[in-house]
């Protein structure tokens, strides 16, 4: 007669461990074998900000298998609770999961997980899911255990417009017209290493429209690009030796990513951006997805309307990126 596998008897046999330095080699190689894991997730991305983020990204065995990686940092909330996050410094960072993570395993690591943050006085969980573009293979095991196993509560969805290169809409008759004009202009589009002079571009772009700076430093991009060459890139435009607007791309095994786009007035009066991301959309065509980033205002709550009519002009479509949020009892 087999033996009846319940959740219970499952958890006896997981280990939860914080990371520590000494085991970068593993976390490293568990996220190049994952399902659902990106560059992101190497300690020598996620660490560059250390100073900025009390780590504590867990690791998940079962009888001395690793099955699940948890980016997470911890902070300290108004009311003097602790809150664990997966991650704030990064766009997404839910449990990176293996092959051998079945939907039974994931189930039992989140009521582990539950576990975990009780016996160390972690009031809250804020959980912010890989989306699917991101998979290699199905990898939503994490959804179904937060609602059904946890009863987490959807805290955040922002809008996010993405193409699925499978299955293309295309352009907007206006974006062609765009186009057209942009490409009899002599506009140059080039690989670069100049990530200051596009930053120059992206910093007054961000402060004249939405008074902001980027999240990351010239020096930071550069650090990080330096990292990871084939992953962190950016083409700009360029006319008379002059850059008139560039776009940062994160570029992961199934999608690429618009990190940053930005133009000058003049590359605005060249419709550079529209000659660049038409490129892009070309020399990126093999992957799977084309994901030109969030569109949401106000926590998810709105979004802007111009932005998002832009993106969809090139094909885009919207999917969600979701965070969310488990109180500890």
């Amino acid at each position: 007669m087999k033996k009846k596998i319940t959740l219970e008897t499952m958890m006896s046999s997981l280990n939860i461990v914080t990371y520590n330095p000494e085991r970068k080699q593993e976390w490293d190689y568990f996220v190049r074998k994952s399902k659902n894991g990106s560059f992101l997730f190497f300690r020598d991305y996620m660490d560059y900000h250390s100073d900025r983020f009390t780590d504590r990204s867990l690791m998940f065995y079962m009888d001395g298998e690793l099955l699940g990686l948890l980016p997470a940092n911890i902070t300290e909330n108004a009311d003097g609770k602790m809150v664990m996050y997966s991650h704030q410094g990064l766009t997404y960072g839910g449990l990176v999961m293996g092959n051998h993570s079945t939907l039974s395993k994931v189930c039992g690591m989140f009521e582990s997980l539950r576990d975990f943050l009780k016996e160390n006085n972690i009031s809250e969980l804020a959980y912010k899911a890989v989306p699917h573009i991101y998979h290699k293979t199905p990898s939503e095991e994490d959804l179904y255990a937060l609602h059904n196993v946890l009863n987490a509560q959807l805290m955040k969805r922002e809008a996010a417009c993405s193409i699925d290169f499978t299955n293309r809409i295309p352009f907007r008759s206006c974006r062609f017209s765009t186009l057209k004009v942009a490409k009899r202009n002599g506009v140059e589009i080039v690989e670069s290493d100049d990530y200051a002079a596009f930053w120059q571009i992206l910093s007054a772009t961000l402060h004249n429209k939405y008074n902001t700076t980027p999240v990351h430093s010239v020096g930071e991009i550069e650090l990080l690009h330096s990292r990871f060459p084939d992953n962190i890139r950016l083409f700009t435009t360029m006319k008379d030796g002059e850059v008139l607007s560039g776009v940062v791309l994160y570029v992961t095994d199934t999608c690429v990513h618009t990190q940053y786009v930005a133009s000058s007035e003049k590359g605005n009066k060249y419709h550079c951006n529209e000659l660049i991301i038409d490129y892009l959309l070309d020399v990126f065509k093999t992957k799977k997805y084309f994901d030109y980033g969030t569109s949401s205002e106000n926590g998810g709550k709105s979004f802007n309307e111009s932005l998002v009519f832009s993106k969809e002009s090139y094909g885009c479509r919207t999917i969600a990126y979701d965070t969310y949020k488990l109180t500890i009892p």
